[in-house]
């Protein structure tokens, strides 16, 4: 579990790092650094419970802000779009992305609140 957290440290904090460029960076920055640094917290053994809760609760509800605005837009999106371009082509590839960053988080919250339950 130390390793996957280590990995997964690493992974948030690159997501952290590549935000400048982003609309709005200075959100999702904090996003993936808190993410990040809950991940090393737990590696340390010193993860507060209350931690990956309030992450995940955040990301969950910032989910649920993002998820009217795709029928709001309402344009097809090809799958492509997302994965495999890495420029912003239209609105919805931009809130797709950002909805799988935020269910990222959320699920790692979720391990981690179970791994912390288990200790």
């Amino acid at each position: 579990m130390k390793a996957i957290n280590l990995l997964m440290f690493l992974l948030f904090g690159v997501s952290a790092a590549v935000q400048y460029n982003d609309p709005d960076p200075l959100a999702w920055i904090l996003a993936y650094a808190v993410a990040a640094i809950a991940c090393l917290l737990s590696v340390l053994g010193r993860l507060p419970s209350y931690l990956p809760i309030a992450i995940g609760t955040l990301a969950f509800v910032w989910i649920g802000f993002l998820v009217p605005q795709l029928f709001e837009v309402s344009a097809s999106v090809q799958w492509e779009e997302i994965f495999q371009v890495f420029r912003m082509t239209s609105l919805s590839v931009e809130l797709w992305r950002e909805i799988g960053g935020l269910l990222i988080i959320l699920l790692w919250m979720i391990v981690l609140i179970r791994a912390n339950r288990t200790r």
